[in-house]
């Protein structure tokens, strides 16, 4: 069985729907100073790069002395770096419930870890800021119950409801109401179905009022084409070999596997070599003898 690269997750997004590493690629010293261009807008240092523990001998295929994955925050989530896939006509929908004015009975998303429910539900919020609509983003794992001070909003969003304690659910109950007096939106989520959370009968109710959607994890293939886009947003033509490669050893959720690809460029620019799969098979291997963060499953 091939290895697995998983590269665990400590800049986690809200809810946990998005495990994200952001990984910046540094080689250690620059050599006689020169650039070389890539392409349009595509600058870079030219330098000269070792493989570690080579002795001072030139590097390998790689090309690099030293790599080092600098975990960062990721870019915000918003509904436009939202990869739709399968999920069109909800990203339609949540969209108009951001706009103000909008007299909506709300939405409920539910899908399975991983699906990219919080980003959702965080890029939606967002959306409304931008609007002028007050708006908040709460996380149900991380706090004991809505609060009251939601009701006066234009825009919620409650992440995991199923993690509510039942007199919390009462909370949550009562905010449904009170923000649907007022023509207020709550755009709620979770693992399943309202009425196969467990949850109060009467709040169950209450959160499948409006549209229930179901959010779809990416299928592999749309998964490709994701990170093709990706790609060749930065000017890369990215094979579906390497695609398929990345796939069979690299930890699958969207934010690791684009997290991957952007080291993977700024690593190839500094290589001067296209990213094939010899060249991602060298990176992987350069990459597990680093103290980077990086597990290898046999």
């Amino acid at each position: 069985m091939a290895d697995k690269v998983d590269l665990w997750n400590v800049a986690r997004g809200g809810g946990g729907d998005h495990p994200v590493i952001w990984a910046k690629m540094y080689a250690s010293r620059p050599a006689q100073p020169g650039v070389f261009l890539t392409g349009p807008q595509r600058i870079v240092p030219q330098m000269e790069t070792r493989i570690p523990g080579a002795r001072g001998a030139a590097a390998g295929p790689l090309a690099m002395r030293q790599l080092i994955l600098e975990l960062t925050e990721p870019p915000a989530p918003t509904l436009g770096n939202f990869a739709a896939g399968r999920n069109a006509e909800l990203l339609h929908s949540l969209r108009a419930a951001a706009e103000p004015g909008v007299a909506a009975a709300g939405l409920f998303l539910w899908g399975a870890p991983g699906s990219g429910r919080s980003h959702l539900l965080r890029g939606w919020v967002a959306a409304a800021r931008e609007r002028g609509c007050t708006a908040r983003y709460v996380a149900c794992a991380n706090l004991s119950g809505p609060g009251a001070d939601l009701q006066q909003l234009d825009c919620v969003a409650v992440d995991d409801v199923e993690q509510l304690a039942p007199a919390n659910q009462v909370e949550l109950f009562n905010l449904c109401n009170a923000l649907r007096e007022r023509g207020a939106v709550l755009v709620a989520s979770g693992s399943a179905p309202p009425q196969q959370l467990g949850l109060r009968p009467d709040l169950a109710t209450r959160l499948a009022w409006g549209p229930v959607y179901r959010v779809h994890a990416l299928s592999d293939a749309e998964k490709t084409g994701a990170l093709q886009d990706h790609a060749a947003a930065r000017g890369i033509r990215l094979p579906d070999e390497v695609c398929a490669f990345l796939l069979a050893r690299v930890q699958r959720d969207m934010g690791t596997l684009l997290a991957v690809l952007d080291a993977l460029d700024r690593s190839s620019l500094a290589a001067k070599r296209a990213i094939t799969v010899p060249f991602l098979r060298e990176w992987l291997q350069a990459a597990q003898g680093q103290d980077s963060g990086l597990r290898i499953e046999d």
